[in-house]
């Protein structure tokens, strides 16, 4: 049974509800508001009280305990996954400068690469679809700045100067979404590329290594093989979405040999496609996931581009399962990353 939970879609700036999946009963709607300021570590909501009409009622103020998906995430101090945390709302702290300067630029010519779109080969420049990099302190004080980019690299800079801190790593083809840093201090890095491999990396030492990959093409896919979604690591579980439609849940197992160095054990414990036969009926095979996986209290959220919206329940997901409880068609593309407040309110565009 499906589970609908409250929703508010923005697009250009207005709230609007869409219609019902395909495949879907229509959802139960909502009309209760409140107004929320957050800090993190705290929030202070005024929720107006529910009245008849023509009454009034004084509003009510409450200082609670952000969910632990808000704020920083893990261990590592930084920014290590596309907007910070897995309820993607943390995107570093201030202040930022009124007049930034330069401080270095890299590198010193475009960032391209060719790729084939349809058949037929094209050239990329850039930093991808979100081009958001990883910035963080490492054990040594070097703050490191790490990217991907069309020129089918990882990158690595010292953030204070701009120089290489590690050689480049060479992805096979053009990588289009932000990578991941393992936020719990693992030497670990994920990433995905057009090649169509999704990679789990060892940055132990100077050289990154290459640990365990998955195949875009190991499950009958809808649209095509890039990896754009930015994955998310909770309870040592990784979520992450792929342009054929699919959403995986992987079991991570990681740990530390007697020597020292890092292992892990990856195994895919739950995966589904984001399309459904109604949904294809209904808008065509024009279906993928763009948008980056979002965790809040145990469910798992994510977006494909016919409009559907799907969570799961993850809260048994290394069992293998894992049950879609909230099922919404906004009728349109979504490409972007949905955002989740503290009342668990989803925002989608």
């Amino acid at each position: 049974m499906l589970r609908y939970l409250p929703l508010a879609l923005l697009f250009v700036a207005c709230v609007a509800t869409g219609p019902a999946a395909p495949d879907a009963s229509d959802p139960t709607s909502s009309t209760t508001t409140s107004t929320t300021e957050a800090v993190f570590g705290e929030t202070t909501a005024t929720s107006p009280a529910t009245t008849a009409a023509g009454t009034s009622s004084a509003s009510t103020s409450t200082t609670t305990t952000l969910p632990r998906e808000f704020g920083p995430w893990g261990e590592v101090v930084g920014l290590t996954m596309f907007r910070g945390n897995p309820s993607r709302t943390y995107y570093g702290e201030g202040p930022v400068p009124v007049a930034p300067e330069v401080s270095w630029r890299f590198p010193d010519s475009a960032m391209c690469g060719e790729s084939s779109v349809g058949g037929q080969p094209k050239i990329w420049c850039g930093t991808g679809w979100t081009g958001q990099p990883v910035v963080w302190e490492r054990p040594d004080g070097v703050t490191e700045v790490m990217f991907g980019a069309y020129d089918k690299n990882l990158h690595f800079l010292d953030a204070a100067t701009g120089r290489r801190t590690r050689p480049d790593f060479p992805m096979g083809d053009i990588i289009k979404g932000s990578i991941t840093l393992d936020p719990d201090g693992y030497p670990l890095l994920y990433a995905g590329s057009r090649d169509p491999r999704f990679r789990i990396l060892s940055l132990e030492g100077d050289e990154v290594r290459e640990l365990w990959t998955l195949d875009a093409s190991s499950v009958a896919g809808m649209w095509n093989n890039d990896w754009d979604s930015n994955p998310v690591v909770v309870d040592d579980v990784l979520y992450v979405g792929g342009e054929n439609s699919w959403f995986f849940a992987i079991k991570l197992n990681r740990s530390y040999n007697a020597d020292g160095t890092v292992n892990i054990d990856p195994a895919v414990v739950f995966s589904m496609p984001a399309f459904t036969d109604a949904l294809v009926a209904q808008v065509g095979r024009q279906q993928s996931i763009e948008s980056s996986v979002a965790v809040f209290n145990g469910v798992a959220y994510f977006t494909n581009s016919a409009g559907r919206i799907v969570g799961v329940d993850v809260s048994d997901v290394t069992a293998g399962n894992a049950e879609v409880i909230f099922d919404f068609w906004a009728g349109d593309d979504i490409d972007a990353t949905l955002v989740i407040d503290a009342e668990g309110m989803l925002y989608a565009s």
